[in-house]
């Protein structure tokens, strides 16, 4: 998460550049977003039981998939297209998304650390 909270800023301010090097950028950014999922993924697993795995599974995909088209329409509805054809706003959306980086970084520290204290005390 602290390296995707630096390519966010670092994408979303970017100044008009050669668009090999955009395409390099955004690349790397695409990699350190698949791979910041990817832990995600695992923490998750481990909530529910094997179980219930599948069910939970199914509807925290169903949740991310609404969480991504929300954040496409509030970014389409902040980012303009000037007369000039400059893209305005578009920093505007990096700082939403640190936001919610910060926020998810916090959440998942408080909800794995009430779960770390939960399975201790049932082994004690």
């Amino acid at each position: 998460v602290i390296i995707s909270l630096f390519m966010v800023v670092f994408v979303t301010h970017l100044p008009s550049s050669n668009f090999f090097l955009v395409l390099a950028l955004f690349s790397a950014w695409f990699i350190v977003a698949t791979g910041r999922m990817v832990a995600a993924q695992a923490m998750i697993t481990e909530v529910v039981p094997a179980e219930q795995r599948g069910s939970f599974m199914s509807l925290n995909g169903s949740v991310q998939q609404l969480g991504c088209g929300i954040a496409a329409l509030l970014a389409g509805i902040i980012v303009k297209t000037e007369s000039s054809g400059r893209i305005a706003h578009y920093n505007w959306v990096g700082y939403c998304s640190i936001v919610v980086l910060i926020g998810c970084l916090l959440y998942g520290r408080f909800i794995f650390r009430e779960l770390d204290s939960s399975t201790s005390s049932a082994t004690t």
